[in-house]
C-alpha cells in the first residue's frame, strides 16, 4: 500500500467516526493552534489536493461571502472520490458575512448525506445562534476574550439588561459617558458582543437549551429578562442579532465611527420595545 493511499483511508476512516455523530463542528475559543490541531482530530493530515476535502478562508482583508458559502453545498453534493463522504473546513468563520451566514445555515439545515462541515473560529459569538445551535460545539477555552466568568463582564451583562429596560434617552446616556472607551474600535466590537451574548443566550433558553448559554453565571438575570414586558419575541431578537452582525462588519471594514454603530444598535433595540 503506497503512503498516499494510507492517508487517504485513514482519512476515510476517521470521517466515518466523526460522521457517527452530527454533521457540522463548531470549533471555537483557544488559540489557533488549538483550533487547528482539533480539526486534524476529525480530519488526519491528507494532501492539500485532496479531492474530497474543500478549504474555506477569508481573502486578504475580505470576509467570507454568499458566494463561497454557497458553494459549500454544490461540493458536498457531488460524489466523492476517495473517501466515502465529503468534508468542507471553514477557518476564521468569524469573518463569514451575514448573507454568507443564511446561507450556510440553509446547508446545516439539511446537509448531504455522508458530509461533515467544520467550522473554526477564535469567537463562536460572531456566529447566528441558529448556526451554533446546529452544530457540535468544541469550547477549546476563551483564553483570547474577555471571560465570560471575569467581573468586567458580568457587570456589562447587567447593564445591557437594565438599558433593554431604559428608554432611549439613558441609552444614549450610557453611550455620551462610556464614549472614550467606545472610540476604540476593539472595545466596541467587544461590548457589542458582550450584548449580543444576552440575547443570543435569551433565544437558547426559549429553545429549552440550557447547556449552549454563554452566561451560565448570570442566568438568574436572563430568566428575569421579561421579553413580553420588552416586546422582544424570538423573530425580533434574531433580527437584532442579525443587525449586530451587519454592525460588526462595518466597524471592522469601514470608518465608520464605532460610537455610531453602538447607537444605532441601542436605538434600534429602543424600536422593538417602543415601537413608533
Amino acid at each position: 500500500m503506497g503512503l498516499m493511499t494510507f492517508i487517504w483511508r485513514m482519512a476515510d476512516l476517521s470521517f466515518n467516526i466523526y460522521n457517527r455523530f452530527m454533521h457540522s463542528i463548531l470549533i471555537f475559543g483557544g488559540k489557533k493552534i488549538d483550533r487547528e490541531r482539533e480539526i486534524l482530530r476529525a480530519i488526519p493530515p491528507s494532501p492539500s489536493n485532496h479531492p474530497d476535502i474543500k478549504v474555506i478562508s477569508p481573502a486578504l482583508r475580505k470576509g467570507i461571502g454568499i458566494n463561497e458559502a454557497r458553494g459549500i453545498k454544490s461540493f458536498l453534493q457531488t460524489k466523492p472520490l476517495k473517501m466515502r463522504g465529503k468534508v468542507v473546513i471553514i477557518r476564521n468563520a468569524e469573518t463569514l458575512t451575514l448573507q454568507a451566514q443564511n446561507a450556510l445555515l440553509k446547508t446545516l439545515e439539511e446537509p448531504p448525506a455522508n458530509s461533515k462541515i467544520i467550522i473554526e473560529t477564535r469567537n463562536e459569538n460572531r456566529l447566528l445562534p441558529t448556526i451554533i445551535s446546529r452544530c457540535k460545539r468544541v469550547n477549546l477555552g476563551n483564553k483570547n476574550l474577555v471571560d465570560e466568568n471575569s467581573p468586567e463582564h458580568n457587570e456589562q451583562v447587567k447593564l445591557f439588561v437594565e438599558l433593554l429596560e431604559e428608554g432611549r434617552g439613558q441609552r444614549l446616556d450610557f453611550i455620551e459617558k462610556n464614549k472614550q472607551k467606545i472610540a476604540s474600535k476593539e472595545y466596541a466590537m467587544n461590548l457589542l458582543d458582550i450584548w449580543v451574548s444576552v440575547l443570543r443566550d435569551r433565544l437558547l433558553l426559549n429553545m429549552d437549551n440550557n447547556s449552549a448559554i454563554l452566561n451560565k453565571q448570570n442566568k438568574e438575570i436572563l430568566d428575569k429578562l421579561n421579553l413580553d414586558k420588552l416586546n422582544l419575541d424570538t423573530k425580533k431578537i434574531v433580527s437584532l442579532i442579525e443587525f449586530s452582525q451587519e454592525l460588526k462588519e462595518t466597524i471592522q471594514n469601514t470608518n465608520v465611527s464605532s460610537r455610531l454603530a453602538l447607537e444605532l444598535f441601542l436605538l434600534e433595540a429602543g424600536s422593538f420595545v417602543f415601537p413608533p
